[in-house]
């Protein structure tokens, strides 16, 4: 009931619409009082192992891999096939009989089911869940580390989080100007990338091939 709607949407307007749902429920989070624990959250969350830590650091792991692997299973699916058709032109692939909205719910399905999972887990982890967990900023984050890797294989997001969360480490000097550090490597790479690292490998051998070429025609000529 809920996807449909939001099915119609395309680019900028379903980031708008989707944004703003969010916004709608965390102000329902906040005026639930006790049933979600308003402004505080749910506490009292039982952990999943007790004592020591290290048993999450294994489990977290666990989940990890389980999720890339169902990920590529699905990007190389009947599904993930009709859903990159969807991607290079919608109109091409409603001619040929692949229902767009029912593909753009299920897309949606596949990566909020995810994204419950391992929330479920952190709150175990933490024993305390509340809005101020996931915000705007923690959205605003998952956005870049998309856009920075790239969108078109599910290995794009993968690239873009491990380069915007290895920053840190190498410049732990320049924590205060973080923000502004990530904020130029996503313009940089938008610039020069507009399909994200991921594309790199694809670009160098097309410039190579293009130098290649043009050494061949400049000796024949």
């Amino acid at each position: 009931m809920i996807g449909y709607p939001f099915s119609r949407l395309r680019a900028f307007y379903y980031a708008m619409g989707s944004l703003f749902f969010g916004i709608g429920i965390l102000l329902i989070i906040y005026a639930g009082g006790r049933w979600t624990g308003g402004y505080s959250g749910l506490m009292g969350i039982r952990p999943i192992f007790m004592g020591s830590k290290i048993p999450y650091y294994y489990f977290f792991w666990g989940l990890t891999i389980v999720c890339l692997i169902a990920m590529y299973r699905f990007e190389f699916s009947r599904i993930g096939t009709n859903l990159k058709a969807i991607a290079q032109s919608h109109e091409v692939a409603s001619s040929v009989g692949i229902n767009e909205s029912r593909y753009r719910i299920m897309a949606v399905g596949f990566g909020c089911f995810f994204v419950g999972l391992i929330g479920a887990a952190y709150a175990h982890y933490n024993l305390v869940i509340s809005p101020t967990s996931f915000n705007l900023s923690a959205t605003l984050w998952l956005v870049m580390y998309v856009l920075i890797g790239g969108t078109d294989n599910f290995k794009g997001p993968i690239i873009g989080t491990a380069v915007l969360l290895l920053i840190p480490e190498f410049f732990r000097d320049l924590k205060l100007y973080l923000p502004y550090l990530s904020a130029g490597i996503l313009l940089f790479v938008v610039y020069l990338f507009p399909k994200g690292l991921v594309s790199l490998p694809d670009q160098v051998r097309s410039w190579y091939s293009q130098r290649l070429q043009k050494k061949e025609a400049n000796n024949v000529s």
